[in-house]
């Protein structure tokens, strides 16, 4: 009896597989623990024949037995397998309902950031997709209107928590009230419904559109409702005033107010992929400022709400968001796992 062995990548061409499908298959045997060894020997070759879907697997699979700062450098590389990775490697996280700072600390967690600024901008971008189609709100057709104008989805669960800062251009100045939507001082005036928080002229044209009273002045919406039971610990207020046509309206506690609140819960407030790209890399300059040592003069809040304006699809992002990432980056410093 004769025996012709044959080699396997003919044998994978005669099943209709290709070589890479065969090197791929093999690969996926292998332990955890052999290819964390291969990738921290030499990263180039660990991956070399691997699908990029594959190897992104693979490296999320193998945390912590993969370096963190060469597993950082090959989903920062210009390569087009390390562009191939990294398109992949953000989708194993599962973001959805994470709050972003979370989510980023998570992201992060992985691997050590390379210095060079065009590998940092495709890591968050990169971040950015995952996290958008994972948290990505649809309009609520129960919940677009309010006083006859749509409220956008990433509105809901904000503009309910009134913030205290003191305006950069006089840093001696005491905290006081600044607009919810914007950040500016310019001219506040307080939300008639509510009484809670405060919109500039120019935002309290948009304040129903934010869940407030029509230009801060008539009726009151459902972020009212939550701004009054966020004051009292989470209790409905007994009842609401508003003016409407020069009137005073006090509306008492109904089964309107429990769904109201109950529909004005904290989500996503990005209003699209692009927002989150701009506004992670916010969040690492934000880290570097607040944690490095050498810088003398820190950045404040209103100083980081003003750098962000505009930046959430032409909107801003709201402001009792943006204090509360100060205030979490404020006081926990960017970590990464160190191999």
């Amino acid at each position: 009896l004769k025996f012709h062995l044959m080699p396997a990548h003919k044998q994978s061409q005669e099943r209709g597989q290709s070589p890479k499908q065969t090197v791929t298959m093999a690969s996926s045997c292998e332990s955890l623990d052999d290819f964390a060894c291969r990738f921290n020997a030499n990263p180039k070759t660990a991956i070399a024949d691997l699908d990029p879907r594959v190897a992104a697997q693979r490296l999320f699979e193998a945390h912590p037995r993969i370096d963190t700062t060469l597993l950082g450098q090959l989903l920062g590389g210009h390569s087009e397998t390390s562009k191939g990775v990294l398109q992949h490697f953000p989708s194993f996280y599962k973001f959805r309902g994470v709050f972003v700072l979370d989510a980023l600390r998570q992201f992060l967690w992985r691997f050590r950031l390379p210095g060079e600024a065009a590998q940092i901008d495709r890591i968050m971008e990169a971040f950015a997709k995952a996290y958008f189609e994972q948290n990505a709100r649809s309009d609520d057709p129960a919940l677009q209107k309010n006083f006859g104008t749509s409220i956008p989805s990433w509105v809901h669960g904000w503009y309910r928590r009134q913030i205290l800062c003191v305006d950069s251009a006089t840093p001696s100045s005491k905290p006081s009230p600044c607009c919810i939507d914007c950040g500016s001082f310019d001219r506040v005036i307080c939300c008639h419904g509510c009484e809670r928080v405060w919109f500039c002229r120019a935002c309290s044209r948009l304040a129903v559109r934010r869940g407030h009273a029509v230009v801060a002045k008539i009726g009151y919406g459902r972020a009212c409702v939550a701004a009054r039971a966020c004051e009292s610990g989470g209790e409905l207020p007994t009842h609401i005033d508003f003016d409407r046509d020069g009137k005073n309206h006090r509306v008492f506690r109904s089964l309107d107010h429990g769904r109201y609140l109950e529909s004005w819960q904290p989500g996503s407030p990005f209003a699209s992929q692009d927002a989150i790209y701009v506004f992670a890399f916010a969040f690492i300059m934000l880290s570097t400022d607040l944690h490095n040592p050498s810088v003398k003069n820190k950045m404040q809040l209103h100083q980081f709400i003003k750098s962000l304006r505009g930046t959430n699809d032409g909107a801003n992002l709201p402001v009792d968001f943006l204090a509360e990432v100060f205030e979490n980056v404020q006081q926990n410093k960017l970590a990464v796992h160190s191999s």
